[in-house]
């Protein structure tokens, strides 16, 4: 049986770079969304800090996943991040309990 997975990840922006940061999300999102396995992958800001980012993504599997992290359009984004994010990204990988 295939388990949906998802991944949570809060994305602080740097000073000044939120606008910079929302159009790489842009372009990250557009190709992750073509990705076989690829359920849901949004985006949202954070209501009470306009500077943090936080993602919502739902896979097939684990599979689907893993795959995702090999993307050209991903590892691009990953190397933009360096310059964009205040801290690294929280990630946490789940799986739907209730």
């Amino acid at each position: 049986m295939h388990r949906n997975v998802y991944t949570i990840a809060v994305l602080p922006a740097n000073a000044g770079m939120i606008d910079e940061l929302i159009e790489e999300l842009t372009t990250l999102a557009a190709a992750t969304r073509q990705e076989p396995g690829c359920v849901e992958y949004g985006f949202y800001r954070d209501a009470s800090d306009p500077n943090t980012i936080l993602s919502f993504e739902r896979w097939v599997d684990q599979s689907a996943e893993d795959a995702h992290w090999q993307t050209p359009h991903l590892k691009a984004a990953i190397e933009a991040m360096d310059r964009l994010l205040a801290t690294k990204p929280q990630i946490f990988k789940t799986n739907k309990i209730i």
